[in-house]
């Protein structure tokens, strides 16, 4: 054990004890392993001593964190490359607002997800209540990066036309391009996940002042790896934790 008031002053002022633990908690909380941990904080608190009368001292574990599992090993080389990051690099954790009866096993493309709280005031705006937030990681690694129009709070595939010059779909014929802006949903996805691919994106990523924050849009179930599951695309056999 050391004295906290001896160590870890990087701004000249004591950092408070209680205030990495809290953060420790949370990382591991939502996913993220010791070695995580270390990193943003630089070392590693006592995450079983409870919040109650912490002293100024921590047990210094940065080298006797335990190693990576094997899925959180599988879990880091799928992200590896994807822009869904922090601005450390470390893969976000999305959230995706929803009914609180709903069941999602998986995602179908052109699935929205942003931050929490953005999820939470798309939720509000269509008079969910109650909504459920599923908590999710994203491999996306050549998004189209657009911004949002507000239309609608949610950006739609119209937005996406009208955002693009038109050279973009110069190979697209005219019949298909109505489909595009008056079309059947469904279709009109389909027909430009099919097309845009070909350019070699594989999702969306623009601003969203409506809701706040930046929002994703996946091409793909296999992009979403949901937190507590040990593969991409499938949710866990728990479930996805409400807000």
């Amino acid at each position: 054990m050391i004295d906290r008031s001896d160590d870890f002053h990087p701004d000249g002022a004591p950092r408070r004890p209680i205030n990495d633990l809290l953060v420790a908690n949370h990382m591991l909380k939502v996913g993220f392993t010791e070695a995580d941990v270390l990193h943003v904080i630089g070392y590693m608190p006592d995450v079983g001593a409870g919040l109650d009368g912490i002293p100024g001292t921590i047990e210094r574990l940065r080298t006797e964190a335990r190693p990576s599992t094997d899925e959180e090993k599988r879990m880091r080389a799928w992200l590896d490359g994807t822009v869904a990051v922090d601005q450390n690099g470390a893969s976000l954790v999305l959230c995706h607002g929803t009914s609180p009866d709903t069941v999602i096993e998986e995602f179908r493309p052109f699935a929205h997800f942003g931050t929490r709280e953005a999820a939470l005031r798309r939720c509000r705006d269509l008079g969910r209540s109650e909504p459920q937030l599923i908590e999710v990681r994203l491999r996306i690694l050549n998004p189209l990066r657009l911004r949002d129009s507000g239309r609608d709070s949610q950006f739609c595939i119209p937005d996406l036309v009208n955002s693009l010059p038109e050279s973009f779909w110069e190979d697209m014929s005219s019949d298909e391009m109505d489909i595009l802006l008056e079309g059947d949903e469904e279709e009109a996805e389909r027909l430009l996940i099919g097309y845009v691919s070909d350019f070699g994106y594989d999702g969306i990523v623009y601003e969203n002042p409506i809701e706040g924050g930046v929002s994703y849009v996946i091409f793909d179930p296999d992009q979403v790896w949901f937190v507590g599951a040990d593969e991409p695309r499938k949710a866990p056999l728990t479930g996805c934790p409400k807000p």
